[in-house]
């Protein structure tokens, strides 16, 4: 009999843990593994392509879909979720039951969620992306009260799946935890490859130095230092363009900083893209600007791909560009926009590396804790 597993989070929106959910769910056994991802709310980015593989399970849809009465029962069930039931009533009333594994994919509400199960037969697994130290946002946000109440939730979890070895550090540390291991996000290395070789929408002058960084448009991946960074770097003289891949809550205050800084031909804010990788095969430079990261997948990406990297020195950039024997890590912004520099007066490409997060490494890693 197949093994009922649920993943559990808020939405599969366009950042990099539900990117790494979509990679997990097309390739885990379904042989083996009856799977079924739960979302708070419909209408994420990846929707669709998880539905194609796996069951696909709901709580809110699109909001976008309704109107009249059916648009005031959706807020009503919205509240009751995130305003008025407690997180167990949640688990009971809304959340699928009778599965061997409940994961708690993202942390946040989901896991506060999931913490309160009631399905004693179930192995509880939650997963962290992100160093919670440096970007304590569940708590900055209000779901938890402070990090005493955050580390019971992680506490009723069998296991705490880190993305990182310095986020499990974080966790063993600064929560106290003893249930924890590191499993590295898996990357689809074959199926990027090929996606870099498709036809891309954005045309890149190739006679400009190209650089570019991909992330959601938040505070946290640090694109309002880049900004300022990229602009004296072309009043030294250099023909560059800045390329953001992404979408967020900064966007209105990111696209004014550019205008303000007069940067409108030299700064391109794609949006969401799904195949970002025919843009990033046309690059001279990736640049990871974050002022905290957990694993970093897209510098994983980028250096597949063979694009030379840059990054900030926070968490996953640090761990991962070690590991791999190429890119670069800056102690400051100041030292991120000296290192750019030396990055265009020596214009080269980098080595493709020996890649340890291929799925053919990591998804057996995860079966096995799936199996226990």
């Amino acid at each position: 009999m197949k093994r009922k597993i649920l993943f559990f989070l808020e939405s599969l929106g366009g950042g990099g843990a539900e990117k790494v959910l979509s990679t997990i769910v097309k390739h885990i056994d379904a042989q083996r593994y009856d799977v079924t991802v739960c979302v708070i709310t419909a209408g994420g980015k990846y929707d669709e392509e998880v539905a194609t593989h796996v069951h696909l399970r709901s709580l809110l849809k699109n909001a976008e879909a309704y109107c009249g009465v059916e648009k005031f029962l959706y807020k009503l069930k919205y509240h009751l979720i995130y305003d008025w039931l407690s997180p167990g009533w949640v688990y009971k009333l809304l959340i699928p039951h009778n599965n061997d594994v409940e994961i708690a994919f993202v942390e946040g509400l989901a896991t506060k969620i999931l913490s309160c199960s009631t399905n004693s037969k179930a192995k509880k697994i939650a997963w962290v992306h992100c160093d919670l130290k440096s970007q304590p946002w569940p708590i900055q946000q209000g779901i938890y009260k402070d990090k005493t109440e955050e580390a019971d939730a992680y506490r009723r979890y069998q296991q705490v799946i880190c993305a990182s070895q310095q986020v499990e550090q974080v966790m063993r540390n600064h929560y106290g935890l003893s249930n924890t291991m590191t499993i590295y996000n898996p990357l689809d290395s074959e199926e990027i490859v090929q996606l870099s070789k498709q036809e891309c929408p954005f045309r890149v002058d190739a006679a400009k130095f190209n650089i570019i960084s991909v992330g959601r448009l938040e505070r946290v991946k640090g694109y309002d230092q880049l900004i300022p960074i990229i602009r004296n770097i072309r009043e030294k003289g250099n023909d560059v363009h800045l390329w953001i891949v992404g979408e967020g809550s900064q966007a209105d205050a990111l696209n004014s900083l550019v205008k303000e800084m007069d940067m409108r031909n030299h700064v391109t804010f794609t949006g969401f893209m799904k195949n970002p990788y025919s843009l990033m095969a046309q690059m001279n430079l990736f640049v990871c600007s974050s002022r905290a990261e957990g694993f970093s997948l897209v510098i994983a990406e980028a250096l597949l791909l063979g694009l030379p990297v840059v990054s900030m020195n926070c968490a996953g950039p640090q761990e991962l560009i070690q590991l791999c024997g190429v890119g670069n890590l800056c102690d400051s912004y100041e030292d991120l926009e000296q290192e750019i520099l030396k990055r265009i007066e020596t214009v080269s490409s980098s080595k493709v590396v020996q890649f340890p997060f291929d799925v053919s490494a990591i998804i057996p890693q995860i079966e096995t804790v799936l199996a226990r």
